[in-house]
């Protein structure tokens, strides 16, 4: 392990997202949240969680991160707009961003954690991209680190498993991550194979 090299504070990326984007945001999050609860997603069932917000506020923290991601990478908005998974018929195999998928946290010292049911043969290669969002209470500017990546196999390799009676999961914490410089960056236009 030790010939690997991790993520350090200069490898991690900064983005800042403006009220534009924000609103963008909201209004993809908002259409994931009703498409969550339309389709019997046991989580939005419940519309507000213990600090009274709604749960679309949970889908812009995780749509800060995606939209991040592709803003990083130099993806157009159709190309990782997430409505493609609930209308695909082979939403399994769409990823969230261009060929990544994206775990984001608003916790500075969160970690990635991967879903066991995720960790799949066909998925033991794809890039976990893990993001930290600073949103503004008003919504109107978000800050974006996107610390670093994994994958699956890693995980099971070097990460910690968590078992619980609901779900099992590995996680890595931060500073074991590969840096995003790893990630060769390229430019994808709407209708592009990804």
């Amino acid at each position: 392990m030790n010939s690997l090299r991790f993520v350090t504070d200069k490898d991690v990326v900064i983005l800042k997202l403006n009220k534009e984007e924000l609103e963008e945001i909201k209004k993809y999050a908002n259409a994931r949240t009703e498409s969550n609860r339309n389709a019997g997603n046991h989580i939005n069932k419940i519309f507000m969680n213990s600090k009274g917000k709604d749960h679309s506020h949970s889908e812009i923290v995780g749509l800060c991160g995606e939209y991040a991601v592709a803003k990083y990478f130099n993806i157009s908005v159709p190309n990782f707009v997430y409505d493609q998974k609930f209308f695909s018929e082979n939403k399994q195999n769409i990823k969230d961003v261009g060929n990544y998928e994206v775990k984001t946290t608003h916790y500075r010292t969160g970690r990635l954690i991967i879903q066991t049911k995720q960790m799949t043969e066909e998925n033991l290669l794809t890039k976990y991209l893990f993001c930290i969002v600073n949103l503004n209470p008003t919504y109107d500017e978000a800050t974006v680190k996107i610390v670093g990546w994994s994958n699956p196999m890693m995980m099971s390799e070097y990460g910690e498993l968590l078992e619980s009676d609901k779900n099992t999961a590995w996680y890595m914490e931060q500073q074991f991550l590969y840096p995003i410089s790893n990630i060769k960056k390229q430019t994808y236009r709407k209708g592009d194979d990804l």
